[in-house]
């Protein structure tokens, strides 16, 4: 927005606003998300894997799952308030947000489902942050399916249920606030960033560098 800084913040977030309802109208960008969930459907049926290696071989998924279990029955508190945000062997804050889900769906394929989408919506973030940058409709869509067949991405599919899976979008999403100068909600994520699991603060330094260079 070339004249953001001589509006209003409501005029600012009016126009985004409206810039948002035209990408969601766009039919690159639908025919983006329609293969993307294509794509993420293969991910479930690839995590699944994940659920049939539990049943056999329990590791991280399967004492991920009885980290939550034991947090939402509440077993947790009669060893003090501090295991409520730790998940197998890390801490974790952020697992707070998803044990509702969890104590209503309580499986492995929760868990599962959770990582993948995030990835998921992850992708849609590249989309709009690469929009907003490259002004590029076509940039942006490859840059989705470039994120979406990323073997990084998919190494962190097949991998078993981890806290460090939410990193990626909730990095992206604090970019983008930033770009879009929303301060509140470039916070709320650089926060949500920092409780995904103990070692995030590291990303969270390196990305706050990377701002201010």
């Amino acid at each position: 927005i070339a004249n953001s800084q001589s509006m209003s913040h409501e005029d600012v977030g009016h126009l985004q606003n409206i810039e948002i309802r035209s990408v969601l109208k766009d039919p690159i960008f639908i025919v983006s998300l329609l293969v993307g969930i294509v794509i993420f459907s293969s991910w479930i049926y690839l995590s699944y894997m994940n659920y049939v290696e539990y049943l056999y071989l329990p590791a991280d998924i399967g004492l991920s799952t009885y980290s939550f279990y034991f947090n939402t029955h509440f077993e947790s508190l009669a060893y003090g308030l501090q295991l409520l945000v730790i998940v197998y062997n890390h801490i974790e804050p952020l697992e707070l947000m998803f044990e509702p889900i969890f104590y209503v769906f309580p499986s492995p394929l929760t868990l599962i489902f959770l990582q993948d989408f995030s990835f998921f919506l992850a992708a849609i973030v590249v989309y709009f942050i690469s929009l907003r940058i490259n002004q590029s409709r076509f940039v942006a869509a490859a840059l989705f399916f470039a994120f979406m067949i990323n073997p990084g991405i998919r190494a962190a599919v097949l991998y078993p249920y981890h806290g460090e899976a939410y990193l990626p979008l909730l990095t992206l999403l604090a970019f983008y606030f930033y770009t879009v100068r929303r301060p509140y909600l470039f916070a709320l994520s650089y926060v949500l960033l920092l409780t995904t699991i103990e070692t995030s603060v590291v990303v969270g330094a390196i990305f706050l560098i990377f701002l201010l260079l």
